[in-house]
């Protein structure tokens, strides 16, 4: 059991450690260029913005961390409920360190409530995640779900077979 935690252990940082979505905006080109592909992480987010022919050069990449990257996108609002993804994201990346803790704790106590919790936690974080989609669900963006996203999927499906045989072994 330990050994099955600590793999999905694994693959939930790995889940952090990739990015979840990646958003392109369509239809906008000014004298210097045009938007690339905006990649998404809890806790970071990488912009493109790609040069025309007459504005020679390479690409300008720019890297949002942390606090910078959760007020960066304070404007950016999910359709349904109208939260700010910059806060869905700062509770995102707390709902990931939250799941480590949990999940860290279960390798050493094999108890079935530690692996609900991290299932609980990784449901939370899924539905970050679609949150910040819908911020982008417009005719003129393309978003697509990245490893990231998959992998948290993967996870809590994991997570939540840890519970029920941690449950089932300890009667």
């Amino acid at each position: 059991m330990k050994v099955y935690s600590i793999l999905t252990l694994i693959l939930f940082l790995f889940s952090i450690v990739y990015p979840f979505l990646q958003v392109q905006l369509f239809g906008l080109v000014t004298f210097t260029g045009a938007p690339g592909p905006e990649t998404f992480w809890s806790f970071r987010a990488t912009t493109v913005w790609f040069r025309t022919p007459d504005s020679p050069g390479s690409p300008i990449i720019r890297e949002y961390w942390f606090a910078d990257y959760w007020t960066q996108y304070t404007s950016y609002r999910t359709v349904e409920l109208g939260f700010g993804i910059g806060s869905i994201l700062a509770f995102m990346f707390g709902a990931q360190v939250l799941t480590i803790l949990f999940a860290a704790s279960a390798i050493f106590k094999v108890k079935p409530y530690l692996f609900l919790v991290s299932v609980i936690f990784n449901v939370f974080i899924i539905v970050f995640m679609w949150l910040t989609s819908r911020a982008f669900s417009y005719s003129y963006y393309r978003c697509s779900f990245q490893a990231g996203f998959w992998l948290t999927v993967a996870s809590a499906t994991l997570f939540l077979a840890g519970s029920i045989l941690s449950w089932k072994f300890s009667r």
